[in-house]
Formats: structure tokens, C-alpha cells, sequence
């Protein structure tokens, strides 16, 4: 068995001590048989040499095993910090570290995003788990990296809803173009997704509203970012009547972005369409357009080959025995852009 090098340094501090205390008894019989003065300082300045020099061995020993240790917590610490940041917004892990209470915050203008998996149901029953995390992971790995591109807040995902949203925790402006930009961008990418029951590409119902939310710590044991107010909900009622491979936008999107980039997007009407509790609702198709420079043809191309780079980075470091994930390669090689089973449609408006 190969041994650690804190594990060999003790061996040889054992070596070394029992040497030390067979020189310590010779010199003791030396020293009292020797009636040579020369021959007792010669021996006894050797005995002391060579105890300081076990001392010293010892106490560098000490010295490199408490930086070892010091070294692995400093790892664990900058591992949960990492997770606590992937859980929370950057000012409420810091405060929540400071012991200090995050207080709620109100946003008067955000664009939330939702996505679902055209027919997951179906799809569970014919597959194992362990293939349904699988698959989940692969489209959330390309759906977070496309996230960190466009500058978003992933809220969280539950079963296979995605939500995310632009303007909170910090306010942006560009907050319904980072959206857009991102769903056309998620709806293409994730098109490499396939499904294990019959390989066909899976697809994707996405919804997109634009207007004011809330957002707070909530929960002790395990505290979770919420983002509240009637916008979650009409949001989630967006994605709920949309249809495969397409995104579907509200009024107050649309408006957004006409005002700020209306040459980079198509957008078409889509007409009136139920939502419960909201009767007939206008809604709008969107597309990018050949003026859009972050999802037109080539940028989404762009993006395509970003992601298979990841991928193939990722199993490189499988081959090699590391436990790197697809997800992690894909948030490390970030290239920032210049922008800047949940029944979410029943859920009661608390704030």
C-alpha cells in the first residue's frame, strides 16, 4: 500500500528517534568508560548534534502536518462558501455568514423565465432513475452555463422546471433582452439533449413575463431564495400554455423589448389565450433576428461549439479518473457575454 507523505515523514521520525535513543546509550557507556577527554567531547558533541537535528526533523514534522491540515480546511471552507453562494445571492450568504437577518426586497421590474419537458411523465416510465438524473443533469449543465452567460439568477429547479430571472437580485435595465436572448439560446442548445427512451430530441415549453416581484430568505434549517408576487405565477401560466420549441411572452415582455432592442427581436402575436385565474391574456412569439449578435445564426452556432468543448473537457477528466461533472466544465469555461413537478401556475400569491 502506498503511503501518504505525512505517513512516510513519521516513519522516519521513528527511524530517527530510535537512533537518536541507541546514540544517547552508547554515549552514556562511552562517557562512563572513557577515560579519554578527546574521545568523550568528540562523542558527546556528535550525541548532541545529531539530537538537535532529530528535534528539528520532528518539530518540521509538526510544522508541515499542521499546514497539511491547515491547507484541507481552507478547502472545505472555500467548498461550502461556493455552495452557499450557489444557493443564495452573493449578499444574502454574506449576511447569513455575518449571523445577520436578510431582510426581503422588492423589485420593481424583473423577467422571469420558466421552462418545462414536453411529456417527462411519459418519459420516467420507460426509464430507469439513475437515466432520468442523467438526462436532467446534461440539460440543466447547458441551461446553467447559458444562465451565467446572459448575466441571470437561477432561482431553482424542481423536477423538470427550470426557473431563472433577470433583475433581481440586482436591478438590469437589459433585464427582458437577458431573458429572451436566453431562452432562444436554451431552446437551440438543448436541442443536443435526447431522450434515452427513443433518442428523439426532447422539447422544451418555455414562458417569459416581465413586471415587479419580491424576493426574501425563507425557512430556518434549510433557508432558500424565494421570489415572490404575481409575476412567479403568470409566468409559470406562460410556459404551462406554450407549446414545444417555441417561447412564449406576455404583453408587458413584448413591450420591453420593443423599447430596447426592437430591431433584434421578431416578434409575433400569438392571439388571445385562456389562463386560469387571468380569463383570455394576449400573448407573443419570439425570435431572434440576423441584428441580434448574441442569438442570431452564427452566435448560436458560437455557443453550440462552446458547450461541446465543455463536454469533451469533461470526459477527458472522466478518463483520467477525476471527479470534475459536465456542469462543472461547463460554469468554469465561461466566456461572460457583454449583455448585461412543481405546479407553479396553482401557487398562492403570498405577498
Amino acid at each position: 500500500m502506498q503511503m501518504t507523505p505525512v505517513a512516510e515523514e513519521k516513519k522516519r521520525n521513528r527511524s530517527s528517534t530510535r537512533v537518536g535513543c541507541t546514540f544517547s546509550i552508547c554515549y552514556s557507556v562511552i562517557d562512563y568508560k572513557s577515560k579519554e577527554r578527546k574521545t568523550n567531547k568528540r562523542v558527546k558533541t556528535a550525541h548532541v548534534a545529531y539530537c538537535d537535528a532529530v528535534f528539528l526533523r520532528e518539530h518540521l514534522s509538526r510544522q508541515m502536518n499542521n499546514a497539511l491540515q491547515m491547507e484541507k480546511l481552507s478547502k472545505q471552507l472555500q467548498t461550502e462558501e461556493m455552495l452557499l453562494e450557489s444557493l443564495l445571492p452573493v449578499h444574502a450568504a454574506e449576511e447569513l455568514r455575518r449571523g445577520q437577518e436578510v431582510k426581503p426586497m422588492i423589485h420593481d421590474s424583473v423577467t422571469m423565465f420558466f421552462s418545462d419537458i414536453v411529456g417527462l411523465t411519459n418519459i420516467c416510465k420507460e426509464i430507469s432513475p439513475c437515466q432520468v438524473i442523467d438526462m436532467l443533469n446534461e440539460l440543466y449543465g447547458i441551461m446553467d452555463f447559458l444562465a451565467a452567460k446572459f448575466h441571470l439568477f437561477k432561482v431553482e429547479t424542481i423536477g423538470d422546471a427550470y426557473v431563472c430571472a433577470s433583475g433581481l437580485p440586482s436591478s438590469d435595465e437589459n433585464h427582458a433582452v437577458n431573458i429572451a436572448n436566453f431562452a432562444i439560446a436554451v431552446q437551440h442548445c438543448c436541442r443536443k439533449v435526447v431522450s434515452p427512451v427513443d433518442k428523439q430530441t426532447i422539447q422544451l415549453r418555455i414562458g417569459i413575463h416581465s413586471r415587479d416581484a419580491a424576493s426574501g430568505i425563507v425557512g430556518v434549517t434549510n433557508p432558500r431564495y424565494f421570489v415572490f408576487r404575481d409575476t412567479v405565477n403568470t409566468t409559470a401560466h406562460h410556459e404551462s400554455t406554450g407549446e414545444p420549441g417555441g417561447v412564449n411572452c406576455s404583453r408587458s415582455t413584448m413591450m420591453e423589448l420593443k423599447l430596447k432592442a426592437s430591431s433584434q427581436f421578431k416578434i409575433s402575436a400569438r392571439g388571445m389565450v385562456e389562463m386560469k385565474g387571468k380569463g383570455s391574456v394576449p400573448t407573443y412569439w419570439i425570435e431572434s433576428t440576423d441584428k441580434n449578435k448574441y442569438t442570431n445564426t452564427n452566435a448560436l452556432l458560437v455557443l453550440e461549439e462552446e458547450i461541446a468543448k465543455s463536454a469533451l473537457s469533461s470526459s477527458k477528466a472522466d478518463a483520467e479518473g477525476t471527479e470534475t461533472t459536465l456542469h462543472d466544465h461547463l460554469i468554469d469555461n465561461i466566456e461572460p457575454s457583454p449583455t448585461q413537478g412543481h405546479d407553479w401556475a396553482n401557487e398562492v400569491d403570498t405577498l
